[in-house]
């Protein structure tokens, strides 16, 4: 992977950045979770799949839509340009300012966010007191971690993105195949929604960080 060095004037850029990031994770996991909730409940319960059935068009639109949000918020969080903010650019910028971990760093963020002008109150003391204080070596594995997460995304989910939701390919005929299926008009059935979704399910998951960390 080639490393993108981050360009951070201040810590409050960097969390901007990380919040940024933290959106587009939290946007992919919660739209591939709601696809794959919309063909589990068909699946688990018949009289579901004949309500969807009845208005067929509007659910593989739906379904459609998902994927859609999934493969681009996908590829904005894993994007290589240097112009943009992405996954790699949170993992440079942690590595090369630990001083944004610091104790007082994070007792200040914590003052503003809670808009405290005067004291420490008790729960603010006992909160920094107990706080992980990183070094950049106890940063460096976080890039290590990353590594094959990226190469999972290039390797299986970058294509899908390219080829089938950002652009039309013409090549490879396996992914044009699986487009035509996702878009293919229905009547009164959903099974190329369903044979779309068994397939997703079926590649391997990427390890995606969830929740907040700060």
């Amino acid at each position: 992977m080639t490393r993108t060095r981050p360009r951070i004037a201040t810590e409050e850029d960097y969390w901007r950045m990380f919040d940024l990031i933290r959106g587009d994770v939290e946007t992919a996991i919660k739209s591939n979770f709601t696809y794959l909730t919309i063909h589990r409940l068909a699946a688990e319960n018949a009289e579901i799949f004949d309500k969807y059935n009845r208005f067929a068009e509007f659910w593989m639109l739906n379904a459609y839509s998902l994927q859609t949000t999934f493969f681009v918020t996908f590829g904005r969080i894993f994007d290589t340009r240097r112009d943009v903010y992405s996954v790699h650019k949170v993992v440079e910028g942690a590595i090369a300012n630990p001083s944004f971990f610091s104790k007082s760093a994070l007792r200040a963020r914590k003052r503003k966010a809670s808009r405290i002008a005067d004291v420490d109150p008790g729960w603010l003391v006992e909160y920094v007191a107990h706080a992980w204080e990183p070094t950049r070596a106890e940063l460096e594995p976080l890039r290590i971690a990353l590594a094959p997460n990226f190469a999972k995304f290039k390797a299986i989910y970058q294509p899908i993105r390219h080829q089938v939701f950002a652009h039309k390919s013409i090549q490879p005929k396996r992914l044009r195949d699986e487009s035509s299926q996702i878009n293919r008009p229905v009547h009164g059935r959903l099974s190329p929604m369903e044979r779309a979704g068994k397939e997703i399910q079926s590649r391997p998951a990427l390890s995606l960080p969830q929740g907040r960390v700060r």
